[in-house]
């Protein structure tokens, strides 16, 4: 179901599931588009995340995040994940107009 959204509701041309390395694959990924780790945000709310802070400007998670990961994100979203949080997170980042403004 998640594939056929991807597809064709959202239209992402790239997705990836059952990743064993997320930051390997963080890394392919930024090669394929051109981008680099600093241009990077990272939403998620799992324990296995962690190791992106220190290597992400921005790494934010989910108002129902693990305890431990609700303790070391830059951000805590209103939103919980399913509910908004996406939707929340974008319009902050476009809001802000760059991530050097996002905390002003």
């Amino acid at each position: 179901m998640v594939l056929v959204f991807a597809q064709n509701i959202w239209e992402l041309n790239m997705f990836f599931f059952n990743v064993e390395d997320k930051f390997d694959q963080l890394v392919e990924l930024q090669n394929q588009i051109d981008k680099h780790i600093v241009d990077t945000a990272y939403l998620k709310d799992d324990l296995k995340d962690l190791p992106f802070i220190p290597v992400v400007p921005l790494f934010c998670s989910i108002n129902k995040s693990n305890k431990e990961v609700k303790k070391k994100p830059h951000l805590v979203l209103n939103s919980k994940g399913g509910d908004g949080a996406v939707r929340e997170f974008c319009d902050m980042l476009l809001k802000s107009g760059s991530r050097n403004n996002f905390f002003y």
